[in-house]
């Protein structure tokens, strides 16, 4: 986890760059950068078992960066930010 910490605040300056200031706050792309690491690693196949995944795994919404007790609506987010 250590090297993707780095690489990910490594890339932060240049991923926040074309997000807005004002408005509601977007999913962080870190977390979906993560998240696409976990479906390639634990061959998930599916997005749609990813999110089922990230619901009910703790190691997985530990890993992306979800707290472990709000999850349900930041999944719906999640889903439609990473559908695009």
């Amino acid at each position: 986890m250590d090297l993707v910490e780095l690489v990910l605040d490594g890339l932060s300056r240049e991923l926040a760059k074309p997000y807005s200031h004002t408005g509601r706050p977007s999913m962080p792309p870190e977390h979906l950068l993560k998240a696409t690491l976990l479906q390639a690693f634990f061959t998930v196949r599916s997005e749609r078992q990813l999110m089922e995944q990230i619901n009910y795994n703790i190691l997985f919404r530990w890993f992306v960066g979800f707290r472990w007790m709000t999850v349900s609506g930041t999944l719906r987010h999640f889903r439609r930010t990473g559908n695009a």
